[in-house]
């Protein structure tokens, strides 16, 4: 709701259909209009990428202002965010403590795990570096969150 009054159109893909109908009876009780809500589950219809993330990986490249990842299957979620963000756009991943190495002492964080969970998550957090965007944390102690502003001419 927070970001669909902030913006002029926002798609949003959920896998957990609960979510998915409280999130869409909250936007029509509200009368917000400017949101593309998406039901696509986990399950895989054939080898390869999720449908969940193919649902992402299909759109235009270079097409979103920002991208929130905060679902399931998140290395995969936002290395296919990467590739949609428009040059100067923002990559907000929540509870990012997990996967990547910051500045934050939260329970479940990379450090405390000795590093990224993942070969993937070591990827994205070796390309986020390279693309030499503004990085910024915020934290409750418990989980962080982090925001990567592209440069302008990055992506």
């Amino acid at each position: 709701m927070w970001f669909a009054r902030r913006v002029a159109h926002l798609k949003s893909i959920e896998h957990n259909d609960y979510w998915y109908n409280r999130v869409k009876k909250l936007l029509c009780d509200k009368g917000i209009e400017n949101v593309e809500l998406l039901y696509v589950p986990l399950e895989e219809k054939d080898k390869g990428q999720p449908e969940y993330v193919r649902a992402a990986a299909e759109m235009p490249k270079a097409s979103l202002d920002f991208v929130l990842v905060d679902g399931r299957l998140r290395d995969q979620c936002t290395e296919v965010a990467l590739q949609l963000l428009k040059p100067g756009g923002m990559l907000i991943i929540d509870d990012a403590a997990r996967y990547i190495q910051h500045p934050y002492c939260c329970p479940q964080s990379v450090a405390a795990q000795n590093g990224p969970p993942s070969q993937l998550w070591a990827k994205i957090a070796t390309e986020l570096e390279a693309l030499g965007a503004k990085v910024i944390w915020t934290s409750d102690g418990v989980t962080a969150t982090v925001f990567y502003i592209m440069p302008a001419g990055s992506v």
